[in-house]
C-alpha cells in the first residue's frame, strides 16, 4: 500500500485537473467527443510538465471499485462511459438532467433511492 499512495501523490495534482474538468464538462458529451477533449487535456498537462495517471480513469479518482460494483448490482450499465456518467452525476455540484432512452439511468437511480 506504501508504494501505491506513494505513486498517487505523484499524481494527485494531475488526476485532480482531469476530475474536476471532467465533472464540469463532460457530463452532456457523447463518447468520442469525451475522448477526444480527454485526449487533448492529456497532450496539454503532457507539454505543461504535470504529472497524471495514465491513462486517466475517472472513476479511479471520484470513485472506487466497490461503489461501481454497487452501481451495476443496481442496474447500471458496465460500460465505461455509463460509469463515468454515474461518477459525474454523483459529484456534480447541481441535480444533473440524464437524458436517458432506454431509461437506463432511471432504474439505477430508482434502485439506489
Amino acid at each position: 500500500q506504501i508504494e501505491t499512495l506513494t505513486a498517487a501523490t505523484t499524481t494527485v495534482v494531475g488526476d485532480c485537473l482531469f476530475a474536476a474538468a471532467a465533472v464540469v464538462l463532460l457530463g452532456p458529451l457523447p463518447l468520442d467527443v469525451r475522448q477526444s477533449l480527454q485526449s487533448r487535456w492529456e497532450a496539454g498537462v503532457k507539454a505543461k510538465e504535470i504529472v497524471a495517471s495514465a491513462p486517466f480513469r475517472l472513476d479511479q479518482v471520484l470513485s472506487d471499485d466497490l461503489t461501481v460494483l454497487q452501481w451495476q448490482i443496481h442496474g447500471l450499465p458496465s460500460d465505461r462511459f455509463s460509469t463515468d456518467s454515474a461518477v459525474i452525476a454523483t459529484n456534480a455540484l447541481r441535480t444533473p438532467f440524464l437524458v436517458d432512452p432506454q431509461r437506463q439511468a432511471l432504474r439505477w437511480v430508482k434502485a439506489k433511492e
